[in-house]
């Protein structure tokens, strides 16, 4: 991780920010919400709209840019979007246990990621427990049919955290509505 060379990310946080996050392979728009120790809290911008939340350990973070493009896209931002998000009072960050509880006790509708080497995967669903190993969520599958069984992810194998994205807010209302 190379955030040593760069701006404290406080600042980014407190100055609100639009940051350019190198994240794996991928690079995102974003501004940084919060921050413990060992997780960052930011909100995705896709196409000019803030996208979903997302959690993730700052161990992924290569890089965070902050210059002259991600500078101009904070202004277009600032002038096309009055939306002025919420930086999650309700959220703890500091560990696993507390970001799936605070998710758990407020919101239960998340996106897991595990993009290292050894896993691959994207699994939508409803936090229903977790211990000191594993999460176990009810999976929505792609068709909006929720699993009743449940699929556990051992915690070790989570690279990321959505939630409050479009896709699944849309497949959840989809399955809410069709019950």
């Amino acid at each position: 991780m190379i955030l040593k060379k760069m701006k404290n990310i406080d600042d980014y946080i407190k100055n609100y920010s639009q940051v350019k996050l190198y994240y794996f392979e991928d690079e995102i728009y974003a501004y940084i919400l919060k921050q413990s120790k060992e997780f960052i809290l930011i909100v995705d911008i896709v196409d000019w709209h803030f996208h979903s939340y997302m959690i993730f350990p700052k161990k992924y973070i290569k890089k965070i840019k902050y210059k002259k493009l991600e500078k101009f896209r904070e202004k277009v931002m600032k002038k096309v979007n009055n939306n002025n998000y919420n930086p999650l009072d309700y959220l703890d960050i500091h560990s696993l246990d507390s970001i799936f509880l605070s998710l758990k006790n407020n919101y239960n509708l998340i996106c897991i990621e595990g993009a290292t080497k050894d896993v691959n995967q994207f699994i939508i669903g409803q936090i229903v427990k977790f211990n000191s190993n594993k999460l176990y969520v009810n999976k929505l599958n792609p068709y909006a049919k929720l699993s009743i069984k449940h699929t556990q992810i051992p915690k070790k194998d989570i690279t990321c955290i959505y939630f409050d994205d479009e896709y699944s807010k849309k497949l959840f209302k989809y399955y809410n509505n069709k019950k």
